[in-house]
């Protein structure tokens, strides 16, 4: 009995260790064990402060005529600022008050000046006026809150010095911008102007950040928004183009040479040459709100293409939008803006150039004289029918 259950105990071993080989061999043949999947190796981390920049955006091929459209035009008194600025921007006036270049009687070197107007010169007495810079006389003179802001140009040679600042009442006279520079004009916080080199530049209006927008010589350049600008490029046959500074989108306005460039709304006026002569223009318009398409290979996109008028009668290129009316440089009385076809030059004095600065109330004229010196400095108020002479300062 005791034998049986010992051979017993060994039967029941014996097959425990047989099923456990059998489990441990799997049923798959021998040699035909499938291989592991390889372990892919991952990408190598960026180290820390290295900068991934992302990929360029392709650019639509209607980014050109995409950027017009977001175009938002100026108001009145935008486009009664840059007329300002079409006459180089040697005065302004605000409220009775007029900046200017003046002389001291005696001297022929220019210097910036505030005058307050009156009804008549003799109601101009000392104390209505004030020096605001002996040393310089100013060009491209803007204004924003109680500060001018204007090209400093050297009183005896004309040349450009630089920008500078002044309070309205004299204080706070600074340089901002030392060298040579052109076409001075503001929007918002910024300081727009040529450089030396005639490349679109700016600068904030504290004297900040003075850097390179394009390097390209260019004309007429101005501010219209912190964005936009407007110049002539002097590389493709000095015609007008609009910039808009952070998309790069660069759109060509004009097929012909334009000068003298203002909007109003989305209607920009400019002067055109009449064809064989030197100082004879056409004034011309087109509606930058009003145009079709055409595909430019070398761009390879499409771009807007502009209907053109201009007047028949020629002037001498120069003009003055203020509200509805129209003046060119030598005219003594203003057309309608509806008219403007009709604007043409009647200077009879012997006078060869105009330079008007106009508020709703008041018209102030630099008469300049055929050596290109000014002779007398007028001033008209709109709601009367009278000249005065702004008499030499004492």
């Amino acid at each position: 009995m005791k034998y049986r259950i010992l051979l017993l105990i060994l039967i029941i071993l014996i097959i425990s260790l047989m099923v456990t080989t059998s489990a441990c061999s799997g049923s798959g043949s021998a040699g035909n064990t499938a291989e592991p999947e390889p372990i892919a190796a991952s990408e190598p981390s960026p180290e820390v402060g290295d900068h991934l920049e992302p990929e360029p955006a392709a650019l639509s091929s209607t980014y050109l005529t995409d950027a017009i459209a977001e175009f938002p035009g100026l108001s009145a008194e935008q486009t009664a600022a840059m007329s300002n600025w079409a006459q180089y921007g040697f005065g302004l006036i605000e409220n009775n008050i007029y900046y200017g270049r003046f002389f001291l009687k005696g001297e022929s070197a220019p210097m910036l000046f505030s005058i307050e107007l009156k009804t008549s010169k003799r109601d101009i007495k000392p104390g209505m006026w004030q020096v605001l810079d002996s040393e310089h006389s100013p060009k491209y003179m803007v204004k924003q809150s109680e500060m001018l802001y204007y090209i400093m140009l050297d009183r005896n040679t004309g040349k450009s010095l630089g920008i500078g600042s002044v309070g309205l009442d004299g204080s706070n006279a600074k340089v901002l911008y030392e060298g040579e520079c052109d076409y001075l004009s503001i929007a918002g916080k910024m300081l727009f102007f040529t450089n030396g080199n005639g490349y679109p530049s700016c600068l904030f209006i504290d004297g900040r950040d003075p850097h390179v927008l394009l390097d390209r010589r260019v004309f007429y350049l101005y501010g219209l928004s912190e964005e936009w600008l407007i110049f002539q490029d002097d590389t493709d046959g000095e015609s007008l183009h609009l910039f808009h500074i952070s998309d790069g989108a660069d759109i060509k306005l004009t097929d012909e040479a334009a000068f003298n460039p203002v909007i109003l709304g989305t209607s920009l006026f400019f002067s055109t040459r009449d064809p064989g002569t030197k100082d004879a223009y056409h004034i011309s318009c087109i509606n930058l709100a009003n145009y079709s398409e055409r595909y430019n290979e070398n761009k390879g996109c499409f771009e807007p293409v502009f209907t053109l008028q201009h007047s028949e009668n020629t002037f001498g290129g120069e003009f003055y939008i203020s509200g509805d009316t129209i003046w060119a440089m030598n005219n003594s009385e203003p057309i309608a803006l509806k008219n403007w076809v009709e604007l043409k030059d009647d200077a009879s004095d012997g006078f060869n150039r105009i330079m008007r600065f106009v508020s709703n109330r008041w018209i102030v004229e630099e008469i300049i004289g055929k050596d290109g010196g000014i002779t007398a400095i007028m001033f008209h108020d709109r709601n009367g029918k009278f000249a005065s002479k702004i008499p030499w300062l004492s």
